[in-house]
């Protein structure tokens, strides 16, 4: 740093410091000078200004921060692009979203926690982040804001990206906010919650897009919607991989009008699949219809069907052996959702494909009387149970179909990694636009820990050690300062920092 020196109207020279900062506020260089001390008039040499007893000890003091975990969130947040798009759509507030995302990313508490972390932490943001603060910038991420960056974010992936779309649910005590109902918990919790839906792309492993639903919203009536705001956000031509709860005819329609692509469950309980099993039982059961499957085998056809007037490949796949097991599963949920029907009526959650073999009726002097229809359950043990039904409108070898379809769990382990990793298991705020907020940090941290995932998973030894032994293991590396030094000294890395180093591309030199 350059030195000044003033001299006063008695002759003394005094000398500073100059030392050139960045004003957040202003966003633009500053200057400030730090008094060091005065030249002797004879020597010229310095003399050092004077330093209270109680703070000498604190001069000498170096100061100690951990940078291992940092340094990997910052590789991943450049990497991904993720850092670009957040100083785009948040100007000024783009280094607290980041230091928050890499808070939740390294200890996944309660955000209250992030002040005192970020004290013994490297991090991107220089202001204190306290609970106010944070409260505050939750406050300030609105719905545009958070559009503009969806609709960024989304945009950096690829046309042949194949996305993987689930509903996820997070429990929550706050009952007075908008979003939070009483519905089907996944997490099979007695709580009012929140629904997430998400989009995860299938090659990429990064999650693309998500929205807030509300608790009690199911999940075949949000994709008509998810595709028109994709739609308005630029995104076309799609390819949706989905569950069976989200097979609907509306959503096909909807899907073939917006010229999406689609890889979609479907059961085989509707009247034109359950007769296209019938009509194709032989040729399923045939030894050309085998197929090796790992340790096990499959029996498969195909049929390119007719959806008002578009293409659609359906594949059916038979395994013997799971038809059993199948068999017991299905009547054991039959009669478990027959023994609710019973005894709560109509306050229970109406089961759409259980439906199919249950008669209902209700008297006024009987209530009601719920019997299996003999026939629908009999028929579905014969020929339904054990056969699995996808449908395309891009994939035609079934094989393929059913290996992309397999590929879904991405998302199931994002949602684990978003409840477990991300402290999102039960939503810990009390109003609409903190909830919202929170969602929002914690999609950005799924953004970093997916990025490292993909990073780790090419590496034997590091795959073995997982994420958080990583994140465990990268804490040990600190970095050494002592006060008016410029030098820093960053700490031996250990055999696994060093391999994690190498496998991210992070250099560690002293400065």
């Amino acid at each position: 740093m350059a030195k000044a020196i003033h001299k006063a109207a008695n002759g003394t020279k005094y000398v500073y410091e100059s030392i050139s900062y960045w004003d957040k506020q202003k966003k633009a260089p500053r200057t400030k000078q730090v008094y060091l001390g005065k030249l002797d008039p004879e020597s010229n040499e310095l003399i050092p200004k004077r330093v209270a007893p109680e703070k000498t000890l604190e001069l000498r003091q170096p100061s100690v921060r951990t940078i291992g975990p940092t340094m990997l969130f910052e590789h991943a947040a450049g990497e991904s692009g993720l850092r670009g798009i957040l100083k785009k759509v948040f100007p000024e507030d783009w280094e607290e979203l980041l230091t928050l995302a890499y808070y939740i990313c390294h200890s996944g508490t309660a955000l209250s926690h992030c002040a005192s972390w970020a004290k013994d932490h490297k991090v991107p943001a220089g202001s204190e982040l306290s609970s106010q603060n944070i409260s505050r910038l939750l406050q300030k991420i609105d719905e545009n804001m958070k559009n503009q960056f969806l609709a960024s974010w989304s945009s950096r992936f690829s046309d042949d990206e194949m996305l993987c779309y689930d509903i996820t649910s997070i429990s929550s005590h706050a009952q007075a906010m908008d979003f939070v109902r009483y519905g089907y918990n996944r997490d099979h919790e007695k709580l009012p919650q929140i629904n997430l839906a998400m989009l995860y792309g299938q090659q990429s492993r990064l999650p693309v897009y998500y929205r807030q639903l509300p608790g009690n919203i199911s999940d075949v009536s949000t994709l008509k919607k998810t595709i028109n705001l994709l739609d308005y956000a630029g995104l076309k031509k799609l390819c949706f991989i989905m569950d069976m709860g989200f097979y609907s005819q509306a959503n096909l329609d909807a899907l073939y009008e917006q010229k999406h692509n689609f890889l979609l469950a479907a059961p085989a309980t509707r009247n034109w699949i359950a007769a296209l099993i019938d009509e194709q039982w032989d040729a399923l059961n045939s030894p050309e219809a085998f197929r090796p499957d790992g340790d096990g085998s499959l029996y498969v056809t195909s049929r390119l069907e007719k959806w008002n007037g578009h293409r659609c490949y359906v594949h059916l796949f038979y395994n013997e052996a799971r038809k059993a097991q199948a068999n017991d599963e299905f009547m054991l949920r039959l009669a478990q959702y027959k023994e609710l029907l019973e005894t709560k009526g109509n306050n229970t959650p109406r089961q759409e494909f259980y439906d199919h073999f249950l008669t209902i009726s209700e008297t006024p002097k009987r209530g009601m009387k719920v019997r299996y229809d003999e026939d629908a359950v009999q028929k579905y043990r014969q020929r339904r149970s054990g056969v699995f039904v996808l449908l395309s409108n891009c994939i035609k070898e079934p094989m393929a179909a059913l290996a992309s379809y397999r590929e879904k769990d991405v998302i199931e382990k994002s949602f684990d990694d978003l409840k477990n990793e991300e402290d999102c298991k039960r939503l810990r705020v009390h109003s609409d636009r903190n909830a919202d907020g929170k969602l929002f940090l914690a999609f950005l941290a799924l953004i970093i820990r997916s990025f490292i995932a993909n990073k780790v998973r090419q590496n034997d030894e590091l795959e073995r050690v997982g994420i958080p032994g990583i994140i465990r293991e990268m804490n040990t590396l600190r970095e050494i300062t002592e006060t008016h030094r410029y030098r820093r000294i960053v700490t031996e890395p250990t055999r696994i920092q060093r391999l994690v180093m190498e496998c991210f591309g992070i250099a560690n030199t002293d400065a």
